[in-house]
């Protein structure tokens, strides 16, 4: 009896392209000033930026009601 293949393994196909997107990813939530965070923590010798390889996402708050972003 065959098994299902788990959540977000990549089909066996033979095709290296098909298993790119089943690498792990990461995501890091950070709540507060960008300024700030971005300087980093001076008695911590590890600073944000040194932690990510891809570009930072700025997301709006949002309305916790209606989920829309809200307005500065």
């Amino acid at each position: 009896m065959s098994q299902p293949n788990p959540a977000g393994a990549a089909a066996s196909s033979g095709d290296p392209s098909a298993t790119a997107d089943a690498s792990p990813k990461l995501v890091i939530l950070t709540v507060g000033q960008k300024e700030q965070i971005l300087r980093g923590y001076p008695d911590h010798p590890v600073k944000l930026t040194e932690l990510v390889q891809g570009p930072l996402k700025d997301v709006p708050l949002r309305d916790p009601l209606t989920m829309k972003p809200l307005s500065r």
